[in-house]
């Protein structure tokens, strides 16, 4: 079973968690389709990442199972966690925000492909690139998934398995599980 969140635009005041990248350097490009992936062994390099034009703040961890691709368009705020076998395709760019935690499995796509409307093939109809914007203090459970122009507001909380379908408000709870939980994390709904 998956939960859907409502569309939710990203505030007008709300500033990246850092600055946008300024200079691109040339990522390594992989054999099989050209895409620029990060070239990282156990454990990751960050600081080949941030030579690659990543911008990474302070206390970032991440698990050597974590795939990014173009880490060049990557922006990673202080004490962000990434657990395994996280996909992270940053193609039209992926901000996560200070304090964020991404659990095992779940998906950032900030690229999909163009659905023709036409009857032509959906190969031939190249691909959007969209930014998708994670706040600070965020928790994307495991196996959650989120698509190009997602914005997650400050505090929110995707549980396992969810799909956000626009975005999510501040301190918004989606959750499956049984009975199925919706709330306000500020309240007491999201207990343990």
């Amino acid at each position: 079973m998956t939960a859907v969140a409502e569309k939710v635009a990203a505030p007008a005041d709300v500033a990246p968690a850092v600055a946008a990248p300024t200079d691109v350097a040339n990522p390594e490009a992989s054999a099989s389709h050209g895409t620029p992936v990060c070239r990282c062994r156990q454990p990751h390099d960050l600081e080949q990442m941030r030579r690659d034009g990543a911008q990474i703040g302070d206390r970032v961890s991440i698990h050597p199972a974590a795939i990014i691709d173009h880490p060049e368009k990557l922006i990673l705020g202080d004490d962000v966690q990434i657990g395994p076998g996280v996909c992270l395709n940053c193609a039209g760019g992926i901000e996560i925000g200070a304090r964020t935690i991404l659990e095992a499995g779940a998906l950032i796509l900030s690229t999909t492909p163009r659905i023709p409307t036409d009857g032509s093939r959906i190969a031939e109809n190249g691909v959007r690139n969209e930014l998708v914007r994670i706040s600070e203090d965020v928790l994307l459970g495991a196996g959650s998934v989120l698509k190009p122009g997602d914005y997650i507001g400050k505090g929110a909380i995707l549980g396992p398995n969810c799909v956000v379908r626009f975005g999510l408000q501040e301190y918004k709870v989606v959750a499956v599980a049984e009975p199925l939980h919706k709330g306000n994390r500020m309240g007491a709904m999201y207990a343990e």
